[in-house]
C-alpha cells in the first residue's frame, strides 16, 4: 500500500471521499434546484428575468471553474485550495440567508458571489478522488454515488420542511451553509494531493524535480477532449434550458403549483435513481464504449424532457425518474474517469474544470437565455417540448461525430 495510505488508512480515506461527495452533492442540489424558486419568490422578477439571472449565475460559474482548476493544478496542495473554496462558499451563503432583497442592486452581487464558488468543490473533489483511488478498494462509481445520496438528502429535507421553504426559500441556503461547513472535517483525512503543474517537491514527483509546465493551449490540441466539451456544451444548453424553469414550473403557481415539498420528494426519488444506476450499473456501463454511453445519455435526456411536457399533473411527472436516473447516473459514472485518461496528468484539475464549465457554466448560460426567450413568446410548458426536439437533433449530430472519432481512434491505434 502507498505511504499515504499507510499514514491515513484506507478506510479513513474511503470514508472522507464518501463524506465529501455526499456533502458536495447536498450543496449542489440546493445551488442548482433552489435558485430559480428563490428568484421567483420576488415579485419584482418576471419569468424572463429568472432565466437571465440564472444565465448570469452560470456565466460566473463558467469563468470561475477554469480559474479554480488552474490554481489547483499549480498548488502545492489541492486539498488546501478545496478548503479555501468551501470556507468562501459557507460565508457567501449568508448573502441569501440574511438580507431581504428588494431590488436587483443587492440581489445580483449576491448571485455573483455565491455562484462563482459553489460548483467548484465537486469538480476539484472529482480530481482528488480519481488521483487517489489506488488507496481504497472501491470503484469510482460507488464513490460518486455518494454525491447522489447527499443530493437526495437535501431534496428530502426540502420535502420535510416544505412549509418553511415554501414561505421563505432562502432558508434552503442554510442547509447549503451547513453542508459546506461540514466538508472541513473529511478534508482533514484526505491524502495530500499536489498539483501536477506545481514546480517543486511532492506528489509523485522526485524530490527537487521540475514538473512539466502548465499549458492551457494543450486543451485545444486534444481532439477527444474538445469533442467531449462540444458534446457537453450543446447537451447542456438544452438541459440547462429546461432545468432553469423546471423548479418554477413544477413547484410554483407559474406552472403545476405542486409546492416545494413535492419538488423535494420528486428529486429525492430521482436522485436515488441516479445512485442506483451508479451503484448497480457500474459493471454494465463501464463495459460500454464511452461514446455509446454518451449517446444513451442524450436519449435519456430527450425522453425526460418529453415526459415533463406531456405530464398533465404533478404526479405524472414522476414517470421521468427512470430517465433522470440514467441521464445523470451514466454521466457522473463515466465522464470524470474518462477525462483523467485523456488529458496530461499536470492538467487533470483543469480538464475537469473545463468539463464543469460546459456542464454547469457555458451550456446553462446559453440554455437559460434561450429559455427566457421562449417564455417571452410561449408559456413555460413549451420550454420542455422545444428542448426535447433540440436534444433529438443534437443526439443525431453527435452520433455521427462519435462514429467519425472512433474511426480515427482505430486508425491511430493500428499505426
Amino acid at each position: 500500500m502507498p505511504d499515504d495510505a499507510l499514514k491515513y488508512g484506507g478506510k479513513k480515506i474511503a470514508a472522507s471521499m464518501a463524506a465529501l461527495f455526499g456533502l458536495n452533492g447536498c450543496t449542489q442540489f440546493i445551488a442548482a434546484g433552489m435558485l430559480a424558486i428563490f428568484l421567483g419568490s420576488h415579485a419584482f422578477i418576471s419569468n424572463t428575468q429568472v432565466g437571465l439571472i440564472v444565465a448570469l449565475a452560470s456565466l460566473v460559474t463558467a469563468v470561475a471553474q477554469p480559474l479554480w482548476g488552474a490554481i489547483a493544478d499549480h498548488a502545492s496542495s489541492k486539498n488546501r485550495i478545496l478548503l479555501i473554496i468551501h470556507i468562501c462558499v459557507a460565508c457567501s451563503a449568508w448573502l441569501f440567508i440574511l438580507p431581504r432583497h428588494t431590488s436587483f442592486l443587492t440581489l445580483l452581487p449576491a448571485v455573483v458571489a455565491i455562484y462563482g464558488l459553489v460548483y467548484s468543490p465537486m469538480s476539484l473533489t472529482d480530481t482528488i478522488v480519481v488521483e487517489n483511488l489506488d488507496k481504497v478498494r472501491l470503484r469510482y462509481g460507488v464513490m460518486r454515488a455518494l454525491s447522489a445520496g447527499g443530493a437526495a438528502t437535501a431534496a428530502f429535507l426540502m420535502f420535510a420542511f416544505s412549509g418553511v421553504v415554501d414561505s421563505r426559500p432562502q432558508y434552503a441556503y442554510a442547509v447549503l451553509f451547513g453542508s459546506t461547513v461540514l466538508c472541513v472535517f473529511p478534508l482533514r483525512y484526505m491524502p495530500k494531493t499536489v498539483g501536477y503543474a506545481h514546480r517543486g517537491k511532492g506528489g509523485h514527483a522526485v524530490a527537487g524535480a521540475r514538473r512539466p509546465g502548465f499549458d492551457f493551449a494543450a486543451i485545444f490540441k486534444n481532439k477527444r477532449l474538445l469533442l467531449l466539451l462540444a458534446y457537453g456544451l450543446f447537451t447542456f444548453i438544452w438541459l440547462g434550458c429546461q432545468n432553469t424553469y423546471f423548479s418554477v414550473y413544477y413547484a410554483t403557481e407559474r406552472g403545476l403549483n405542486a409546492g416545494v415539498g413535492m419538488y423535494g420528494l420528486l428529486f429525492t426519488v430521482c436522485i436515488a435513481a441516479e445512485a442506483a444506476v451508479m451503484l448497480l450499473g457500474t459493471r454494465v456501463y463501464n463495459k460500454l464504449h464511452i461514446y455509446t454511453t454518451l449517446t444513451l445519455v442524450q436519449i435519456a435526456a430527450c425522453a425526460r424532457s418529453l415526459v415533463i411536457y406531456l405530464s398533465p399533473n404533478e404526479y405524472a411527472v414522476f414517470a421521468m425518474i427512470i430517465f433522470h436516473g440514467h441521464l445523470f447516473g451514466m454521466l457522473f459514472l463515466r465522464v470524470a474517469p474518462y477525462i483523467g485518461s485523456i488529458v496530461p496528468e499536470e492538467m487533470r484539475a483543469t480538464g475537469q474544470a473545463c468539463w464543469s464549465v460546459m456542464f454547469m457554466g457555458l451550456g446553462p448560460v446559453v440554455g437559460s437565455v434561450a429559455g427566457g426567450l421562449i417564455t417571452s413568446f410561449f408559456d413555460i410548458r413549451q420550454v420542455f417540448l422545444i428542448a426535447s426536439v433540440a436534444l433529438m437533433a443534437t443526439t443525431a449530430v453527435f452520433y455521427f461525430l462519435f462514429r467519425r472519432q472512433r474511426a480515427f481512434d482505430r486508425l491511430e491505434a493500428a499505426s
